[in-house]
């Protein structure tokens, strides 16, 4: 079974987008990944807003696609059809109280935009989600992730190339065996290592 491992948020769903919104941040940046310190926000706060942001769903439920849903459908169609599955995991469950409705509701805006996905995992710790389908025999073709942290993690336990969403947080960033694309649909390298590997 081979499959590509995808993160969510920051590389289809727009979160820091919607938390901007949500807390009525005036000209947001978002230079670094903890965007909510430049504008005076603590940590307990941020959380704070999250939850209630999801509370009044204004966070994570209905925000348009970071690109056309017909170009994700596209990407995510091409692997599908080489047999390779898409596999996303995302860590949502940080809300705390609403962790329980998270999963469905990110159900719910994948159907409503009609994305397809064999997989969907809330996870904290990406790179050891990604060991585990190893150890089940998944061999993961390449994982994808807008956090730099994050997609070293993932790279580590996954075994596999890194791709990195191109976001103004991640833009001093860089590392060895992690290729920078601008969107999700400038995947086309994935493609070709399905393709490679297929042949052997």
């Amino acid at each position: 079974m081979r499959a590509v491992v995808c993160d969510l948020d920051g590389v289809l769903y727009p979160f820091a987008q919607d938390f901007a919104k949500w807390v009525e941040q005036p000209n947001p940046t978002f230079d670094n990944w903890s965007f909510y310190k430049d504008w005076g926000m603590s940590t307990p706060e941020f959380l704070d807003h999250y939850a209630e942001g999801y509370a009044a769903e204004a966070i994570l439920h209905d925000g348009e696609p970071l690109i056309p849903a017909a170009l994700i459908r596209r990407q995510i169609g091409l692997w599908q059809r080489e047999g390779v599955e898409f596999h996303l995991v995302t860590h949502r469950e940080i809300i705390g109280q609403y962790e329980s409705h998270v999963a469905r509701t990110t159900e719910q805006w994948l159907f409503a935009y009609d994305l397809p996905y064999n997989q969907l995992t809330l996870s904290g710790d990406k790179g050891d989600h990604c060991e585990s389908l190893r150890r089940r025999g998944y061999d993961i073709v390449a994982v994808v992730e807008d956090n730099p942290d994050n997609l070293v993690d993932m790279m580590d336990g996954a075994h596999a190339p890194g791709f990195l969403i191109d976001q103004p947080w991640n833009q001093l960033w860089s590392a060895p065996g992690v290729t920078r694309v601008a969107t999700f649909d400038h995947l086309r390298p994935i493609q070709t290592i399905i393709e490679r590997t297929g042949m052997q």
